[in-house]
């Protein structure tokens, strides 16, 4: 298994776990590590695992959690945060997750409350997590979990 890929091994080391079928199955950071192709194969196979089994996946990759979980759990330095589905913690940022458009040139000043920054070929996409708008070219977008997720942790509010 030494010569093995990241992949691999982590495909040999699922395959070892549902040997006896296990109704419980933990996976902490699945997908760490991986090429992005060895990320969607081992989180297809966690998906069609969650169908039979319960699977708990301990990760801080977002991706991984929107295509397995239907029920999560945000901790904080051991704190829960909430619990709930992932359409419940979206509820919770609805209307306070806007977007706008700036210039590739334009040095971006605050940082603060930014969920992610995106190269396009219009210019660079900001998304902002905020009660108010960041400034008058600001629309409001549907929330990610990803938004949602950095909304929730930055606030270190409770959310049951």
């Amino acid at each position: 298994m030494a010569d093995f890929s990241g992949g691999m091994r982590q495909r040999v080391g699922i395959a070892a776990t549902l040997l006896g079928d296990p109704k419980v199955i933990i996976v902490d950071e699945p997908t760490g590590g991986l090429d992005p192709l060895e990320r969607v194969t081992i989180r297809n196979v966690l998906a069609g695992m969650a169908v039979n089994h319960i699977v708990i996946l301990s990760t801080h990759i977002i991706s991984d959690i929107e295509a397995v979980a239907s029920k999560i759990i945000v901790l904080k330095e051991g704190q829960i945060l909430y619990t709930g589905s992932p359409e419940g913690l979206l509820q919770r940022v609805t209307n306070s997750v806007s977007e706008y458009t700036a210039p590739v040139n334009q040095v971006l000043n605050q940082l603060e409350k930014v969920s992610s920054i995106t190269q396009e070929i219009d210019g660079v996409h900001i998304r902002v997590i905020s009660q108010s708008k960041p400034n008058a070219e600001a629309v409001n977008v549907t929330p990610r979990l990803e938004d949602a997720s950095l909304a929730i942790l930055e606030s270190g509010d409770q959310f049951d």
